[in-house]
């Protein structure tokens, strides 16, 4: 793949070398990781995909209301919009942050 290179999972994650992909992002080999579903899940608090750089886990969606749907596409929204004014998201958005589980999920 050419240096980089930004990669969106919307298989499954164990179709990913776990390994490779953190040496990759690290490297910058791989400029971006994002998927919304762990291997194994529900991920270890050490999994390596929770402290790699650059990387965004989505919540795995499928088989919910369209009431749901919209609260999601609405809180992404908003946590876009804040990441490109650099404002920070609120507490209650973070599951991870700095390499650390947020409070409310331990």
């Amino acid at each position: 793949m050419k240096r980089g290179v930004l990669i969106v999972n919307n298989a499954r994650a164990a179709i990913m070398e776990r390994q490779a992909v953190v040496e990759a992002t690290e490297s910058g080999h791989i400029g971006g990781y994002s998927g919304d579903v762990w291997d194994p899940q529900p991920a270890a608090k050490d999994h390596p995909w929770r402290y790699m750089p650059n990387h965004a886990m989505t919540p795995h969606i499928s088989g919910i209301t369209m009431d749901a749907q919209l609260r999601y596409a609405a809180g992404t929204k908003d946590m876009l919009e804040r990441y490109f004014k650099g404002e920070d998201f609120p507490a209650q958005n973070y599951i991870v942050k700095n390499g650390e589980i947020a409070p409310q999920y331990m």
